[in-house]
């Protein structure tokens, strides 16, 4: 009896040494799995965390993409209305300095017509000062002339009116 109650106790002691092994086993087994479900989890959370940061770069790089396309447009802008700017400038400068030389042929021709009037001016003088003192000659002569001729025609008259009176 006592072997069989010793047998019973062995066999009560085994059987709980192995439900201990099995509950060992499986909670070795769960703690394995919650681990596993934690490392899958973890790498799953990973995965995403990696496809967000992909897609916002994929985001950041459209964005840099777009921004570079946007600024490419404006300075393409900027250096045509600086090129059209100088073009303006250009036809502009053109413009000042056809009227400038048109001005100065317009100038030129101006004075070169005071010159010719004035030539014409000092030679009108020149003439009419010569014609005066032509006149003033051919007065002066007619003068003398006719104060010769008048003294002339007074000594004669005189003659006359000496031998009138000495007869």
């Amino acid at each position: 009896v006592i072997k069989s109650v010793q047998d019973a106790n062995q066999k009560a002691a085994h059987e709980e040494e192995q439900r201990k092994r099995n509950r060992d086993l499986i909670a070795a087994d769960l703690r394995r799995q919650i681990h596993e479900q934690n490392e899958q989890r973890r790498l799953q959370n990973l995965q995403k965390r990696e496809e967000e940061l992909m897609m916002i770069e994929d985001a950041a790089l459209a964005d840099l993409e777009k921004a570079k396309a946007e600024e490419r447009k404006n300075m393409e802008k900027r250096n045509d209305a600086r090129k059209a700017m100088l073009m303006n400038e250009t036809l502009m400068k053109s413009a000042r300095e056809e009227r400038l030389m048109k001005d100065r042929e317009e100038t030129k021709k101006c004075e070169d017509e005071v010159t010719r009037r004035t030539r014409i001016d000092e030679a009108r003088i020149a003439l009419e000062k010569r014609h005066f003192e032509e006149k003033q000659k051919m007065r002066k002569l007619l003068s003398d002339e006719a104060s010769k001729e008048l003294k002339q025609r007074a000594m004669k008259e005189f003659e006359i009116f000496e031998r009138y009176q000495q007869k």
